[in-house]
C-alpha cells in the first residue's frame, strides 16, 4: 500500500541543484530524488521541474509529492541503543561503528533505522543525517513525516553544526585547514571529487 506525502518549503538556503535539495527535503536518496523530479512529482514556483540539475535558489517556493510504499517499512532490529536526546517526535541516537545507517538495496535488517522501529514500533522513522558504516557519530532520527520535513529544513538552512573527527596516521608538521567545495564524482560511479563551485563546502583543520 502507498501513501503520498506532501510538502511544500521555502528556500532560504543558498542556490543549488534541485535533486541535491529533494535528496535532504524528503528525505531520500539522490537516485531517488532524481527519479522524484523526472517523474513530475516537483514543482518549483507552481511550474513542475524535470531536470534534477536544475538550479533553485532563496525565495523559490518548492512542493513534491513523496510517495512511500508502506510494505517496505523496516523490520525491527533488537539491540542496545545510546540514545542522547529524546522528544515526542524526533529522537539523536548516538550511532556505533560498524552499523549502517539504514538498509540499502541488499535490504540489511542490522541497521541503526530497525534498531529504532524496534524502540518506535508505531512511528514512521525517518533518518535526517546519515553516517557511513565506520563512522560512529549522532544521527537525528524523527518519528513522524512532518518531523522529518522540518529537521531537513534545518539541515539544509545550515542550521545544524556538524563536527567530525578523524584520527590520521604519520606526522603532521604544522596546523592548518583544507576548504574545498566537495561534488559527487562523474561516470557513474560512486566517489567525491573537489570542485572550484557548485559543490557543498567543506572545510577541514588539522
Amino acid at each position: 500500500m502507498e501513501k503520498a506525502v506532501i510538502r511544500s518549503i521555502k528556500v532560504t538556503a543558498a542556490a543549488q541543484r534541485l535533486d541535491l535539495y529533494i535528496k535532504e527535503a524528503a528525505p531520500v536518496t539522490r537516485a531517488r530524488a532524481a527519479e522524484m523530479i523526472t517523474s513530475g512529482l516537483v514543482f518549483v514556483n507552481g511550474a513542475v521541474r524535470k531536470k534534477p540539475h536544475g538550479i533553485i535558489r532563496p525565495g523559490d517556493s518548492v512542493s513534491f509529492t513523496h510517495k512511500i510504499n508502506e510494505k517496505t517499512a523496516p523490520a525491527a532490529f533488537k539491540t542496545n541503543l545510546d540514545i542522547i536526546y529524546e522528544e515526542k517526535d524526533f529522537i539523536a541516537v548516538n550511532k556505533p561503528p560498524q552499523m549502517l545507517t539504514h538498509p540499502t538495496k541488499f535490504r540489511e535488517s542490522d541497521t541503526l533505522v530497525n534498531a529504532v522501529k524496534q524502540l518506535y514500533s508505531g512511528s514512521s522513522i525517518h533518518a535526517v543525517n546519515r553516517l557511513d558504516r565506520g563512522t560512529s557519530g549522532i544521527v537525528l532520527i524523527a518519528l513522524t513525516p512532518e518531523k522529518a520535513g522540518e529537521l531537513s529544513k534545518l539541515v539544509m538552512d545550515k542550521m545544524v553544526h556538524k563536527e567530525y573527527l578523524c584520527l590520521v596516521h604519520g606526522k603532521i608538521i604544522k596546523n592548518g585547514k583544507i576548504e574545498k567545495e566537495i561534488s559527487k564524482g562523474g561516470g557513474g560511479v560512486k566517489f567525491r571529487d573537489t570542485v572550484e563551485s557548485g559543490g557543498m563546502r567543506a572545510l577541514t583543520y588539522y
